[in-house]
Protein backbone atom coordinates (compact mmCIF):
# COMPACT_ATOMS: atom_id res chain seq x y z
CA UNK A 1 0.00 0.00 0.00
CA UNK A 2 2.41 2.63 1.06
CA UNK A 3 4.09 1.54 -2.70
CA UNK A 4 1.06 2.97 -4.35
CA UNK A 5 0.72 5.88 -2.71
CA UNK A 6 4.41 6.96 -3.56
CA UNK A 7 3.89 6.11 -6.75
CA UNK A 8 0.81 8.61 -6.95
CA UNK A 9 2.96 11.08 -5.03
CA UNK A 10 5.17 10.68 -7.81
CA UNK A 11 2.66 10.53 -10.73
CA UNK A 12 0.92 13.70 -9.64
CA UNK A 13 4.76 15.49 -8.68
CA UNK A 14 5.56 15.05 -12.01
CA UNK A 15 2.53 16.54 -13.64
CA UNK A 16 2.21 19.47 -11.17
CA UNK A 17 6.24 19.97 -12.52
CA UNK A 18 5.22 19.46 -16.46
CA UNK A 19 2.20 22.03 -16.11
CA UNK A 20 3.51 24.57 -13.73
CA UNK A 21 6.89 24.37 -13.21
CA UNK A 22 10.07 26.32 -15.16
CA UNK A 23 9.87 25.40 -18.37
CA UNK A 24 6.26 23.91 -17.79
CA UNK A 25 2.65 24.83 -19.61
CA UNK A 26 0.97 23.58 -22.42
CA UNK A 27 3.85 22.00 -24.51
CA UNK A 28 5.44 20.65 -21.89
CA UNK A 29 2.63 18.89 -20.35
CA UNK A 30 1.59 17.58 -23.77
CA UNK A 31 5.30 16.55 -25.02
CA UNK A 32 5.85 14.68 -21.61
CA UNK A 33 2.87 13.75 -19.81
CA UNK A 34 2.39 10.57 -22.06
CA UNK A 35 5.60 9.54 -20.91
CA UNK A 36 5.01 10.17 -17.18
CA UNK A 37 1.91 8.05 -17.69
CA UNK A 38 2.96 5.59 -18.86
CA UNK A 39 5.87 5.17 -16.26
CA UNK A 40 3.43 5.29 -13.71
CA UNK A 41 0.69 2.91 -15.57
CA UNK A 42 4.10 0.45 -15.64
CA UNK A 43 4.71 0.60 -11.52
CA UNK A 44 0.72 0.17 -10.83
CA UNK A 45 0.59 -2.59 -12.76
CA UNK A 46 3.35 -4.41 -10.91
CA UNK A 47 2.08 -3.84 -8.27
CA UNK A 48 -1.36 -4.61 -9.01
CA UNK A 49 -0.01 -7.82 -10.05
CA UNK A 50 1.26 -8.34 -7.18
CA UNK A 51 -2.09 -7.52 -4.88
CA UNK A 52 -3.58 -10.15 -7.36
CA UNK A 53 -0.86 -12.61 -6.50
CA UNK A 54 -1.86 -12.45 -2.89
CA UNK A 55 -5.43 -12.50 -3.51
CA UNK A 56 -5.00 -15.33 -4.91
CA UNK A 57 -2.96 -16.96 -2.80
CA UNK A 58 -5.09 -16.02 0.41
CA UNK A 59 -7.93 -17.53 -1.75
CA UNK A 60 -6.32 -20.77 -1.85
CA UNK A 61 -5.27 -20.85 1.55
CA UNK A 62 -8.58 -20.10 2.50
CA UNK A 63 -10.06 -23.47 0.52
CA UNK A 64 -6.48 -25.52 1.51
CA UNK A 65 -7.19 -28.73 3.52
CA UNK A 66 -4.70 -27.02 6.52
CA UNK A 67 -7.52 -24.27 6.78
CA UNK A 68 -10.27 -24.81 10.02
CA UNK A 69 -13.86 -23.14 9.42
CA UNK A 70 -12.81 -19.95 11.76
CA UNK A 71 -9.41 -19.76 9.64
CA UNK A 72 -10.74 -19.94 6.17
CA UNK A 73 -13.43 -17.43 6.52
CA UNK A 74 -10.66 -14.69 8.18
CA UNK A 75 -8.50 -15.66 5.24
CA UNK A 76 -11.13 -15.75 2.53
CA UNK A 77 -12.45 -12.28 4.17
CA UNK A 78 -8.83 -10.99 3.92
CA UNK A 79 -8.98 -11.78 -0.08
CA UNK A 80 -11.94 -10.18 -0.38
CA UNK A 81 -10.35 -6.90 1.01
CA UNK A 82 -7.67 -7.40 -1.20
CA UNK A 83 -9.40 -7.50 -4.12
CA UNK A 84 -11.57 -4.34 -2.79
CA UNK A 85 -8.76 -2.27 -3.02
CA UNK A 86 -7.36 -3.13 -5.90
CA UNK A 87 -10.63 -2.30 -7.36
CA UNK A 88 -10.72 0.97 -5.83
CA UNK A 89 -7.20 1.67 -6.46
CA UNK A 90 -8.43 1.33 -10.35
CA UNK A 91 -11.12 3.82 -9.63
CA UNK A 92 -8.56 6.58 -7.97
CA UNK A 93 -6.49 5.99 -10.97
CA UNK A 94 -8.79 6.92 -13.53
CA UNK A 95 -9.89 9.98 -11.40
CA UNK A 96 -6.45 11.27 -11.11
CA UNK A 97 -6.05 10.75 -14.74
CA UNK A 98 -9.28 12.97 -15.13
CA UNK A 99 -8.28 15.76 -12.48
CA UNK A 100 -4.78 15.79 -14.78
CA UNK A 101 -6.98 16.51 -17.61
CA UNK A 102 -9.13 19.27 -16.00
CA UNK A 103 -6.25 20.80 -14.36
CA UNK A 104 -4.69 20.98 -17.76
CA UNK A 105 -7.05 22.52 -19.30
CA UNK A 106 -8.13 24.98 -16.55
CA UNK A 107 -4.14 26.07 -16.30
CA UNK A 108 -3.29 25.92 -20.06
CA UNK A 109 -6.41 26.98 -22.04
CA UNK A 110 -7.86 28.78 -19.95
CA UNK A 111 -11.21 26.58 -20.05
CA UNK A 112 -11.80 23.78 -17.70
CA UNK A 113 -14.58 23.30 -15.46
CA UNK A 114 -13.72 24.30 -11.43
CA UNK A 115 -17.04 22.92 -10.72
CA UNK A 116 -15.93 19.63 -11.85
CA UNK A 117 -12.61 19.77 -11.16
CA UNK A 118 -13.91 19.99 -7.47
CA UNK A 119 -16.43 17.34 -7.79
CA UNK A 120 -13.34 15.07 -9.01
CA UNK A 121 -10.98 15.86 -6.17
CA UNK A 122 -13.85 15.14 -3.80
CA UNK A 123 -14.28 11.85 -5.40
CA UNK A 124 -10.33 11.00 -5.04
CA UNK A 125 -10.42 12.45 -1.42
CA UNK A 126 -13.60 9.99 -0.85
CA UNK A 127 -11.91 7.10 -2.48
CA UNK A 128 -8.20 7.65 -0.83
CA UNK A 129 -10.46 7.43 2.66
CA UNK A 130 -12.43 4.13 1.56
CA UNK A 131 -9.09 2.56 0.49
CA UNK A 132 -7.40 3.31 3.77
CA UNK A 133 -10.71 2.10 5.83
CA UNK A 134 -9.98 -1.15 3.44
CA UNK A 135 -6.25 -1.40 4.54
CA UNK A 136 -6.96 -1.01 8.11
CA UNK A 137 -9.27 -3.50 8.00
CA UNK A 138 -6.77 -6.12 5.95
CA UNK A 139 -4.22 -5.06 8.60
CA UNK A 140 -7.00 -6.47 11.52
CA UNK A 141 -7.66 -9.33 9.83
CA UNK A 142 -4.33 -10.38 9.49
CA UNK A 143 -3.78 -9.66 13.05
CA UNK A 144 -6.52 -12.57 13.60
CA UNK A 145 -4.85 -14.44 11.31
CA UNK A 146 -1.53 -14.76 13.28
CA UNK A 147 -3.34 -14.79 16.26
CA UNK A 148 -5.53 -17.77 15.11
CA UNK A 149 -2.09 -19.33 14.08
CA UNK A 150 -0.49 -19.29 17.79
Amino acid sequence: HEARVSVHRAYDAAFRHLLLGKGGGAQAVARTYPFVVAHASARFQELSGAAREAAELLEAAATGADADKSSAEEIAGAARVVRKVQGLEQARLQLVAMHHLEQSQMQTLGGGDQENAGRLRQQLGSTAESIEELVSELKYAIAELVELGS
